[in-house]
């Protein structure tokens, strides 16, 4: 019986990647949870929150110890989860927006081609439809 790289068939369905740590995403999340407390990426920013040399340095000593480490990983996961979450939100908003000028725009076009309201109402019923909804 063939034994997977473990050392134990993985269940139907489930690959190496499935296993928590090996997955796609934990890498990026890994990516972007080190990405914050890159040195070079922090002095070199343009933009937003300037962090100085002496805090820079404090926080890698104390990142450092594993007394704090686990503290800040958790605080910057709050910060990186907060920021999708706005992202996400804001996301949405735009969605609805373009969907509101979207309908406006079909209805000015409708109404230049002098079709009744009746007529209107039916065709967004349609696309409602289409779209799912």
């Amino acid at each position: 019986m063939p034994h997977s790289i473990f050392g134990w068939d993985l269940p139907p369905g489930c690959s190496i990647n499935d296993i928590p740590g090996n997955r796609p995403e934990d890498g990026y999340w890994e990516e972007l949870f080190l990405h914050f407390l890159d040195e070079k990426r922090i002095k070199e920013r343009k933009f937003g929150i300037k962090v100085s040399d002496e805090e820079t340095a404090l926080i890698t000593k104390l990142y450092n110890d594993p007394k704090y480490s686990s503290a800040i990983d958790a605080y910057l996961q709050m910060a990186i989860e907060f920021g999708i979450e706005v992202g996400e939100k804001q996301s949405e908003e735009a969605l609805c927006e373009n969907k509101y000028y979207e309908e406006q725009y079909l209805q000015q076009e409708f109404e230049k081609l002098r079709l009744s309201q009746d007529i209107i109402a039916k065709i967004f019923v349609i696309i409602g439809h289409l779209k799912g909804k």
